[in-house]
């Protein structure tokens, strides 16, 4: 066992405390953040799917780890692990992409369209 189950049940529940709140509110924020106000509906359409089937797959995945290991400590360290890729994948995708040019694009047709 990695951690005493006393910890890592309090470490949890904090965890969780602090999404419930912003997991409503994440995907649109998410778009708008990253994607903007120009072309939202497509850019949501796009990752509320995504992040249903990431959601549906991260149980199966938490499953088979725990049930390999023999407990949920190696599920969660592999899903701290799949976060952190995700986090770094993301983040090289967002800065100076094809993302921020197509939303230049967008915003120089709205202006030319008004």
């Amino acid at each position: 066992m990695i951690w005493a189950p006393g910890l890592l049940l309090y470490v949890g529940l904090f965890l969780i405390g602090s999404i419930v709140g912003g997991a409503a509110n994440f995907s649109a924020s998410l778009c708008v953040t990253y994607w903007g106000r120009y072309n939202f509906k497509r850019a949501y359409g796009l990752i509320q799917p995504i992040i249903q089937i990431i959601g549906a797959f991260a149980s199966a995945f938490m499953a088979t780890l725990a049930n390999h290991f023999g407990g949920y400590n190696a599920s969660y360290i592999g899903l701290v692990i799949a976060m952190a890729v995700g986090f770094i994948g993301f983040n090289t995708v967002k800065d100076g992409s094809f993302v921020q040019r197509r939303e230049k694009e967008f915003a120089e047709e709205d202006a030319k369209s008004a």
